[in-house]
């Protein structure tokens, strides 16, 4: 009987924690998101990205050499590389627009 709980559990614990954790083909995970567009995203809104510069980013992710929005909102991200560290905002948008950057 302890055989068969204990290969209950593990069945249930796998199976819930493949429903959060996504792992495309492309190499992109995604925690708590079934389609993660970065090399890591959270959820729907933030997401990590290394490429020439490094960047943690709010609503935001890289496609085709555009910046554009994961969901409808305001974006946010922080770039750090060779030009330094530098932070930028974006007014609203709606989702999958191009993102205009103002750096502070």
């Amino acid at each position: 009987m302890k055989i068969i709980l204990i290969l209950f559990l593990f069945t249930l614990s796998n199976s819930s924690l493949f429903g959060q954790i996504q792992l495309l083909d492309n190499g992109n995970i995604g925690l708590g998101t079934l389609m993660p567009k970065e090399q890591v995203q959270i959820g729907n809104w933030l997401t990590f990205h290394d490429g020439g510069s490094k960047v943690i980013g709010c609503n935001f992710h890289f496609d085709n050499n555009q910046n554009l929005r994961l969901n409808d909102g305001f974006s946010q991200a922080l770039y750090m590389g060779g030009n330094g560290l530098s932070i930028r905002t974006a007014s609203f948008g709606l989702t999958n627009s191009i993102i205009n950057w103002k750096s502070m």
